[in-house]
């Protein structure tokens, strides 16, 4: 069976000389390019979505984060003591 190929009604083998092959993987990857497209899309969009949940830190908010201690934001006391150790008093805004 290996190498054979189906007859026409008219008993000649129909002729292939690649152009259906190249037509099929240019299908196949338009399709793979438009799948990335809106993948990238979709991406972009729930990006801007969160961004537009993302509240603002507003400065009193801020100044509280940055006068609490490390023991209050709840580090073990052997890392507190090696901060100190180092130098540091209090955390800094990330």
């Amino acid at each position: 069976m290996e190498g054979r190929r189906s007859r026409s009604n008219s008993g000649v083998a129909p002729v292939d000389n690649g152009d259906s092959i190249k037509a099929l993987v240019a299908k196949h990857k338009a399709k793979a390019v438009q799948k990335e497209v809106e993948k990238a899309e979709k991406k972009q969009a729930v990006t801007e979505e969160v961004k537009g949940e993302v509240p603002n830190v507003g400065e009193e908010e801020s100044n509280i984060m940055t006068n609490l201690t490390f023991e209050e934001l709840g580090v073990c006391p052997e890392i507190c003591e090696a901060i100190k150790a180092m130098g540091y008093k209090n955390p800094s805004k990330i």
